[in-house]
Parts: structure tokens; C-alpha cells; sequence
């Protein structure tokens, strides 16, 4: 039971990363091609500085695309830490069991920090 469901959560861990990952150059592609500086503040608010050539309605299409992609990404980083929780708990259960079980969650929670680092504004 235990294996069935951290190869359920590692299933989809997998799909995941890629979207992740995704998201993060599509949010990053916007930034380049519209030229907007994007910051955030303590309570992680997105702010957009733009060029003065954009009118005042392609940059609130612009911050209504670079929000939509970040709720993407911030609702992608929760499931996935979620995920990597209920993983390393169903792992330490195996590791009670098995001494010498190896974690089969490392490689992707070092992908998913690396993904991470990616996504800085």
C-alpha cells in the first residue's frame, strides 16, 4: 500500500515539475518580449514597471497575463510541496520498515529547487 501510493504521488511530481518549469520560462518570456519590470513585495504583490511606450491597456493586459501565470506557479509550488510531505512521510514509514530503503524523492525535490531558483522577481 505504502509503495502504491508514493508511486501515485511520484506520478505526479513527474507531470508536474515540467508544467512548473513551463510556467516559469512563459512568465519569463513575457517579461522579455513586453519589456515590464516585474518586483514583488514582502506579501509577494506583483508589481509591473513599464516602458513608457506601452499604453496604459496593453499593461493591464500584460499584468492580467504575468498574474494569471503566477497564480500558475504559486499554485503548482504548493501541490508539489504538498506532494514531497505526503512523500517523505509514506518514505520515512518504508525507512521503519526497510533500514536500507533509498528515497526515491531526492532527484525530484532537487529538480524542484532548482526549478525554483529560476523564478525570481
Amino acid at each position: 500500500m505504502l509503495n502504491t501510493d508514493l508511486t501515485s504521488l511520484i506520478v505526479d511530481i513527474t507531470r508536474l515539475l515540467p508544467e512548473l518549469s513551463s510556467y516559469i520560462e512563459r512568465f519569463h518570456q513575457t517579461i522579455v518580449e513586453t519589456g515590464v519590470n516585474v518586483s514583488s513585495d514582502a506579501s509577494n504583490n506583483l508589481f509591473l514597471d513599464a516602458p513608457s511606450n506601452i499604453s496604459p491597456s496593453d499593461l493591464d493586459k500584460i499584468g492580467k497575463k504575468v498574474s494569471i501565470i503566477d497564480r500558475l506557479i504559486n499554485s503548482h509550488d504548493c501541490t508539489l510541496n504538498d506532494l514531497f510531505k505526503k512523500g517523505s512521510s509514506i518514505e520515512e514509514s518504508l525507512k521503519e520498515i526497510n533500514p536500507r530503503y533509498k528515497s526515491q524523492l531526492i532527484e525530484h525535490i532537487d529538480k524542484f529547487k532548482e526549478i525554483r531558483k529560476t523564478y525570481i522577481h
